[in-house]
């Protein structure tokens, strides 16, 4: 029993709690939002879309729907509280419903793990963990200034802005085929400490080919740009860029690292089937 009573000291000296989300100097824990005294429906999703929560899932749900009023609910997300749109501000009846525009689960969170999660965190648009979103609706009797998109009426009438001539498309690829989990020693030892250039992305390879189409291409508009995240293993690295096999860019750099780029381009080197 001697020894038991030294262990336990040592070991808890070298336990540590990590649970903590550091922003803008704070420490949260993230769930500082939470009002014990209310009621919370938790509600996932796994998909971008615009959502909707009508009456009898509400009260199926176990909310005390004829004692709340639309204008009265809430919906949080990621601990602050989102827009929703309410088709009746006032009593709910079985026709009424919630909408709400919901985002999957991306690497938002997973920022906190890393060090330097701008430097490190290889793919910012891809959880390491679960596509599933968490949004919380709950209620606040007697409150009316709760955040609301709102119905707006067409009106045409009067002097109109010119038409416009074109639109900027932007068009996102998020690869997640192959999760890297980097060796962080020259002993290649690897270990759950979030290290530099881990996450979800493409595999490992010396040429990355992607291929996308353009359509309705507006030849006076401003020139294009492609944005790229990337990591890469131990030793030297040759970076070269290349749209439908002609030279744009290129960049040198050692070691594992997590590398951002913003590189612009002519817009004639845009083609129906266009390959970078």
């Amino acid at each position: 029993m001697k020894n038991l009573y030294l262990i336990i000291p040592l070991l808890l000296s070298f336990c540590s709690i990590r649970g903590q989300m550091l922003l803008d100097g704070q420490v949260f824990y993230g769930n500082e939002w939470i009002d014990i005294q209310k009621t919370y429906v938790k509600m996932t999703l796994t998909d971008d879309g615009v959502y909707k929560v009508g009456f009898e899932t509400l009260s199926g749900a176990g909310l005390p729907v004829s004692q709340i009023e639309g204008r009265e609910i809430q919906v949080f997300h990621m601990g602050q509280q989102i827009p929703v749109f309410v088709s009746n501000n006032g009593q709910l009846n079985n026709d009424d419903y919630i909408l709400f525009v919901g985002r999957k689960n991306k690497g938002d969170l997973d920022k906190h793990l890393y060090e330097d999660w701008a430097n490190e965190q290889l793919n910012l648009s891809y959880s390491m963990f679960t596509d599933e979103a968490a949004y919380y609706l709950t209620w606040e009797a007697g409150s009316d200034n709760n955040p609301r998109y709102n119905l707006e009426t067409n009106n045409l009438s009067g002097n109109l802005p010119l038409r416009e001539t074109h639109y900027m498309h932007e068009e996102t690829i998020v690869f997640s085929n192959f999760h890297k989990s980097p060796g962080i020693n020259a002993d290649n030892v690897k270990y759950s400490h979030f290290a530099n250039t881990e996450g979800f992305g493409s595999n490992l390879r010396k040429v990355n080919e992607v291929v996308f189409s353009v359509t309705d291409l507006y030849q006076s508009g401003p020139d294009p740009r492609i944005d790229i995240r990337l990591g890469s293993n131990r030793g030297s690295h040759a970076f070269r860029f290349d749209i439908n096999n002609k030279f744009v860019f290129n960049d040198a750099f050692t070691d594992q690292l997590v590398k951002s780029y913003s590189i612009d381009f002519e817009i004639s080197d845009l083609t129906p089937q266009t390959t970078l």
